[in-house]
């Protein structure tokens, strides 16, 4: 029986990276990988170790790209310079793929590469972009969440060797908590995967031409990133896990994380709904119980908590018909020529 994967990568700049003979070697959890490849990208050699394999199905590679890997000098809205970096990534994935860039991509199709581009952090050919790391975080989550709703119980990789350090830390975080919220086990079937790093004094073929940032005199200002508000979803994930064997106690205990007055409301009674199920008062289960802790009121109160919040973050009715074009609309940055400075709408976690 073959076994689904499917591979989950940050990408940076592209045009900076050299060949190098990549090399995976995983024996872990029934894989037995001894595979090498001379390219541009541990991605793309991943993703043809296992497109390689006979017991092996792999689904889709995500490339995850952030919106600075392009100028927006000359894009007149946000809209259209999203869209341009959306086929500059593109183009940067036919380019490795082609066999003068990788000695192992001839039945690896570009179909299987899935692009999708989150906000931009730090400062760019000369432009000042805005993003948070929240926003990165709900944009990876969501687009994590549809690949593991639309490939059943699928191996995940998450390749961060060539990620920018802020996106490949969001893009963890977001890929955990996607798994955790959609089903728990699935946490068994990650791999987390990085290359060596590139040993300084070799220069070997740069596989991609493209457009360079200009060069700057000067010390540059680097905002330094707080992640904690990460974590802190990660936790409170985990502690509604906890409602699966009866255990209220650890969503209790960080009640307070939960700074939305009217989710903390909802969480504090689904805390005293499962306490009283612990406790033994089955009949919270019965559809015509008029207690305000009845499961009929719990369920009712978080679901209109949930269609609120969703149509507040993405104006849709459907999010899974539309989550594959998601970075078409989500967080689309907003273009200052004059002062050179991209903004975007703000994000909830």
């Amino acid at each position: 029986m073959s076994r689904n994967a499917i591979v989950i990568a940050s990408w940076g700049f592209p045009p900076q990276w050299r060949r190098a003979k990549y090399r995976l070697h995983l024996v872990d959890r029934g894989y037995n990988i001894d595979f090498s490849c001379e390219t541009c990208c541990s991605t793309v050699a991943l993703a043809a170790a296992l497109n390689l394999e006979e017991s092996v199905n792999l689904c889709k590679v995500v490339v995850i790209g952030a919106d600075s890997v392009l100028s927006p000098e000359n894009f007149s809205d946000g809209v259209s310079f999203r869209k341009g970096v959306k086929n500059a990534f593109k183009g940067f994935v036919q380019a490795l793929l082609r066999k003068e860039n990788c000695a192992c991509c001839e039945s690896l199709s570009p179909d299987v590469f899935d692009v999708f581009i989150i906000p931009g952090i730090g400062k760019y050919y000369g432009y000042q972009f805005n993003g948070t790391i929240e926003q990165i975080f709900v944009s990876v989550f969501y687009r994590v969440l549809a690949v593991l709703r639309e490939v059943k119980k699928a191996d995940i990789f998450l390749d961060i060797t060539h990620g920018i350090n802020y996106q490949v830390v969001a893009s963890l975080y977001a890929t955990i908590a996607a798994i955790l919220s959609f089903d728990p086990t699935l946490e068994g079937r990650l791999f987390i995967v990085n290359s060596e790093p590139y040993p300084p004094g070799y220069r070997s073929k740069i596989c991609i031409t493209a457009q360079r940032p200009p060069l700057f005199e000067g010390a540059p200002i680097l905002g330094i990133q707080n992640f904690s508000a990460l974590h802190n979803v990660i936790r409170i994930i985990r502690a509604l896990s906890g409602l699966y064997f009866l255990n209220e106690q650890p969503l209790s205990r960080i009640l307070a994380l939960i700074k939305e007055k009217e989710l903390n409301a909802y969480f504090k009674d689904l805390v005293i709904f499962f306490r009283f199920l612990r406790l033994g008062l089955a009949g919270l289960l019965y559809p015509n119980s008029n207690s305000p802790y009845s499961a009929k009121e719990i369920n009712e109160k978080i679901l209109k908590f949930y269609e609120a919040t969703r149509k507040e973050i993405f104006g849709e009715e459907n999010i899974d018909e539309n989550v594959k074009t998601l970075d078409e609309k989500l967080f689309i940055p907003e273009i200052d020529h004059s002062r050179k400075n991209i903004t975007y709408p703000p994000a909830k976690t």
